[in-house]
Order: C-alpha cells, then structure tokens, then sequence
C-alpha cells in the first residue's frame, strides 16, 4: 500500500487494468473515502446510509471499472456517488410515499370502524361540523340543540375518536 502513494491515479488505474489486483482499486478508493463519505452525507443526511454508500459503491465498482475509460479519476468517482446517492435518495422518497400511504390508508380504516362506533349523535354533529363545515349556530339550528350541547358533542366525539385509535 505504500508504494501506492507514489503513484498517481492515473499510474493506479492502469496497473489495476493491467493486473486486475483489487489491491490497486483498493488504494485508489481509499484516497477518496472522505470525499465520497462527504458527498453521500449531504445527499443521503444519515451517517449510517453514508457509510453503507461508500461500500455499496466500491462493490459497485469491482466488476466494471477494468471496461471504464476514465480519465480524471476524481471527477469519474465524484459522479458515480452522486448517481448511486440519487438514485437512493429517490427510492428512499419512493418507499416514505409508500409507507405513508399505506400508514395513511391504515389509519383510515381505523377511523372508519372508530366512528361507526360513536353515538349517533355524535356523528352527526362532526359530519356537520368538519364535512359539511357548518358552524356551531347552523347546527344549534338544523339539530335543535342548544349551543352548549353542540359543543359538547363535537367535543366528545372527537376525544372518543381519539381514544378509539390509541
């Protein structure tokens, strides 16, 4: 590994093609670890997918590089993280949506089966109050019930609600 140090990238590359001794890649990549930890830091925020990256790119590298024209090392890595981070950065976006979606479409349920669950009279007070967005007034008047009692409903079934889905 010392004798690596004398070598230039460009020196390193072509011994690795020459030989195929990953101990050539292997020293090549460790020159531009801080720099493909950094950039996988900024794009990923999580220190633990940052390291996984660094590795997950260097096995990336293994089988393909010896067919690589590559000039400027520095640069050619330098672009190869950024594709691997955005690449994980989208299926990272991908799986959130999904597992929000699922979590949403979840809790959807739960509240369907929750409300069907309260008294009636609380239902109807909160599918005017939020679906139909009545305002207090309009549905003393539709259901007649004082203010206060309206109040009281609204207020029960949304902390019924809330107790049903814990």
């Amino acid at each position: 590994m010392k004798r690596l140090l004398k070598l230039s990238d460009a020196e390193i590359l072509q011994r690795y093609k020459q030989t195929e001794n990953s101990e050539y890649l292997t020293g090549l990549y460790a020159r531009y670890i801080p720099l493909i930890y950094g950039v996988c830091l900024k794009y990923l925020y999580d220190t633990r997918k940052a390291q996984e990256a660094v590795k997950q790119i260097y096995k990336k590298l293994l089988p393909t590089i010896a067919q690589q024209e590559i000039e400027d090392f520095r640069t050619w890595i330098y672009s190869v993280t950024l594709n691997y981070c955005h690449a994980e950065s989208i299926i990272s976006t991908q799986e959130a949506k999904i597992i929000k979606s699922l979590n949403t479409d979840f809790s959807n349920i739960i509240l369907k089966k929750c409300f069907k669950q309260l008294p009636v009279e609380q239902r109807i007070a909160l599918i005017r109050f939020f679906e139909e967005e009545m305002s207090y007034e309009d549905i003393v008047s539709s259901l007649r019930y004082e203010l206060n009692q309206v109040k009281s409903l609204i207020r029960k079934g949304i902390d019924n609600l809330a107790n049903c889905m814990e």
